[in-house]
């Protein structure tokens, strides 16, 4: 199984992550996502778990509005309730199209 390691991240992400007040090796309570949206019909695998659990609740801002590459200056904000709630009929057809488990881990 592919693992992600945040303390591997490139440095320029923690910094960028860090200077939001995201605590290195810090854990959140990733129930208040977990339990609703398991209730919709969500399957939550190990890897969500991690990952929510290191980066749930940041919110990331763009860092150059501004480009050729530029389309979107909206945040990526990790709450899968935004991307998910609401959205199990839509994240079935995901699943059968990439014939894997879907789970929002935020927008």
């Amino acid at each position: 199984m592919l693992e992600i390691g945040i303390d591997s991240t490139h440095t320029d992400v923690l910094a960028a992550i860090n200077a939001l007040g995201w605590p290195p090796g810090g854990r959140v309570d990733i129930s208040q996502w977990l339990t609703p949206l398991t209730q919709e019909g969500y399957h939550v695998s190990p890897l969500v778990k991690r990952a929510l659990s290191s980066l749930g609740g940041l919110i990331v801002e763009p860092v150059n509005s501004d480009g050729p590459n530029f389309s979107n200056d909206e945040p990526l904000n990790f709450d899968p309730m935004l991307t998910g709630s609401g959205q199990r009929e839509l994240a079935q057809e995901v699943e059968v199209i990439l014939d894997g488990i879907y789970f929002p881990i935020g927008e």
